[in-house]
């Protein structure tokens, strides 16, 4: 890549705890395809509120990838949503190409780790589900410049550590 070539930038949401090795494995794809992944991993300290800046730089990045398993997340407060819906509005608001990977409803699981936690699990959960509905609602064509196919054969490729009792399935690719 020469000088002169502009860098893609891909954002990565998702809820953290939960992701952190998804998360891992998208920035290694994302830095194999010659794109810069764009992640809370690495905001530098900014004067700005962290919930403006996630929905700025959601709003300026190339393509938004948005990681959703079983945990739908933190609701920031004066906020009816979690800051992973917020990051996909504001990239839908700036009409970024959107794309969407779904741990599959089978895929075997921890309930402390994947889930968010009582008091407020089962209305989080039905928050998850709107915002599952919501996207499925829209999806897009991946645009010349995104090597969907590189990010989506890491994913799908990749399965748990071998140390790991339990089996991930493997990621669903929702926007076609």
């Amino acid at each position: 890549m020469s000088p002169d070539e502009e860098v893609f930038t891909l954002f990565i949401s998702s809820t953290y705890l939960d992701n952190v090795e998804r998360r891992k494995r998208v920035e290694d794809a994302v830095l194999r395809a010659r794109m810069r992944p764009v992640g809370m991993e690495r905001f530098a300290p900014s004067p700005f509120p962290v919930i403006s800046e996630c929905e700025r730089m959601a709003g300026q990045c190339h393509v938004f990838l948005g990681i959703v398993g079983r945990r739908y997340g933190w609701i920031p407060d004066g906020h009816e949503i979690s800051i992973s819906e917020i990051e996909y509005n504001a990239a839908k608001a700036a009409k970024r190409t959107c794309l969407m990977f779904e741990l599959p409803a089978d895929a075997d699981f921890n309930v402390e780790r994947e889930f968010d936690p009582l008091p407020d699990r089962w209305r989080k959960q039905s928050l998850l589900d709107a915002f599952k509905q919501k996207y499925r609602k829209r999806p897009v064509r991946a645009p010349d410049h995104v090597r969907r196919s590189s990010i989506s054969l890491q994913l799908l490729s990749r399965r748990s550590r071998p140390s790991s009792r339990k089996r991930e399935s493997g990621i669903r690719w929702l926007s076609r």
